[in-house]
């Protein structure tokens, strides 16, 4: 079993045969490196491919990191209502 960052892999045996070891388009491979996305592929000792990404929790489109702004959706403990 061996785990490789997906660029890399793509540059050892080509877009073409990681899109078909993972069961998805080239197209979408190229725009996975692209982009930046961290993906880890593991390659199986059955040849078999299986692609993990890594990404921050939460992961929401345009929250930016380091606020704590309620307009972030999350109540700071003193501008909570206590009774």
């Amino acid at each position: 079993m061996n785990r490789t960052l997906l660029p890399e892999l793509v540059e050892r045996i080509g877009q073409t045969a990681v899109a078909k070891g993972l069961d998805v388009s080239a197209p979408a491979i190229a725009k996975a490196v692209k982009t930046g996305r961290i993906i880890f592929v593991i390659e199986n000792d059955d040849g078999t491919m299986t692609g993990e990404e890594l990404r921050p929790f939460p992961s929401r489109p345009g929250l930016m990191r380091g606020t704590n702004s309620a307009s972030s959706g999350r109540a700071r403990v003193d501008d909570q209502n206590t009774c």
